[in-house]
């Protein structure tokens, strides 16, 4: 029986009602074996919604379609660090910002910049710089606008 929880529940309180002896409420994916003998799950098979991309079938449980809803709601921030062996940063952070309002670009570049000058440069310590970056472009971004875009950090070494 297809239907929501509530319709496969209400299938099952019918059924029961009318007499069925054996009542197996499946989930979306369950293959049930009715006869003969008694009625068991006997199997898993690919269920579940997708999506058509382009010319591609994905499944909604892929998060590109979630991704993309976020990207046409809030935009999204990239911002590239250049790095010597050493990890010191050694050029001014580049970012690039789209669907992002002028007003809050420069709050942005502003938080960038601050969190850049506060780091302090140790080994090993290029993840922590990355999402204490990507944090302060994020909440900038939230404190101006109301709006937390996708926000991508990307380190570069010379």
């Amino acid at each position: 029986m297809h239907g929501e929880l509530r319709h496969q529940s209400a299938h099952a309180r019918l059924a029961k009602a009318m007499g069925v002896k054996t009542v197996v409420p499946g989930v979306n994916g369950q293959m049930l074996r009715l006869a003969p003998g008694p009625v068991e799950v006997v199997d898993e098979v690919p269920a579940g919604r997708i999506h058509v991309d382009g010319c591609v079938l994905v499944p909604e449980s892929d998060g590109v379609a979630r991704l993309r809803r976020g990207l046409s709601f809030a935009g999204v921030i990239a911002v590239t660090l250049v790095l010597d062996e050493k990890s010191h940063i050694v050029a001014e952070p580049a970012l690039v910002m789209e669907g992002i309002p002028e007003p809050v670009k420069d709050a942005v570049r502003e938080a960038v910049d601050k969190a850049v000058r506060r780091y302090r440069a140790k080994r090993d310590d290029e993840e922590q710089l990355r999402e204490t970056v990507r944090r302060a472009a994020r909440g900038a971004a939230d404190d101006a606008w109301g709006k937390k875009p996708i926000t991508r950090v990307e380190l570069a070494w010379v």
